[in-house]
């Protein structure tokens, strides 16, 4: 047998049989021949190539891969980065799997009327091309109805499809409104020992009063002035009040 040629992995098993060999050489393909990215779905194959810095033809190096996958990772893009590599005749595939972030396609408004989309969106801390954030999302629904209480829609409701948007990315605030509540007097009956104007001293709530207060009805802050009266009048020695 003349001088012959061995592809395979770093481990190599064979079985010689004929002629004894004077030479026997190994051969290891030191350059990729294809690189490749599977999962990629909403990330161009531009980018994903670009970041990562691995072509076709460069030479084979595991830290330059480690690397590539450190880079990728830090896109945010990403959930997981992995890589394999396979040794053929021709040089090493390797094949970069990749597990994508479901980020915001869009963030829209439905029922809403008091306030403009421009308005409610400046309580959601969320973008399109964001990776979906279920928190943020939460914290946005919060916003927007603090925003309506502050403005005396005391019965505001909003919610979004959660598991929609864990999905598609598309988050879509449904706004029920309800009816704007604005005090216009403050009434307390069965006060004898306190007039109004000294009760008033201790309450949160306030009437409106032209562009300087809105008289916006909330029904937590109505509850904690109940309280509040309660504490004065039991903190001057009326215990039963």
């Amino acid at each position: 047998i003349a001088d012959a040629l061995a592809y395979g992995s770093a481990v190599v098993n064979y079985v010689i049989t004929g002629s004894p060999l004077d030479e026997l050489k190994f051969r290891l393909p030191k350059e990729y021949e294809n690189v490749e990215f599977v999962g990629r779905e909403r990330s161009s194959e531009t980018f994903v190539r670009d970041v990562a810095r691995i072509a076709v033809g460069d030479p084979v190096d595991i830290k330059l891969l480690d690397e590539a996958v450190a880079r990728l990772t830090r896109t945010g893009r990403f959930l997981s980065v992995t890589y394999e590599t396979r040794n053929e005749v021709d040089g090493v595939h390797v094949t970069f799997l990749l597990k994508e972030r479901v980020v915001v396609t869009a963030v829209r408004f439905e029922g809403a009327s008091h306030f403009g989309e421009s308005k409610l969106k400046e309580h959601v801390n969320l973008k399109v091309g964001d990776a979906v954030d279920v928190f943020a999302a939460r914290d946005g629904q919060s916003g927007i109805v603090a925003a309506y209480r502050e403005d005396g829609y005391s019965d505001a409701e909003v919610t979004f499809d959660q598991p929609k948007f864990q999905q598609s990315g598309e988050l879509v605030y449904q706004i029920r409104e309800g009816t704007q509540v604005r005090i216009r007097k403050i009434l307390f009956e069965g006060n004898h020992a306190f007039d109004a104007r000294q009760l008033s001293g201790h309450i949160e709530t306030k009437t409106a009063f032209w562009i300087f207060r809105t008289g916006a009805f909330d029904q937590d802050r109505a509850e904690g002035d109940v309280g509040r009266v309660r504490n004065h009048y039991q903190d001057e020695g009326f215990l039963d009040a």
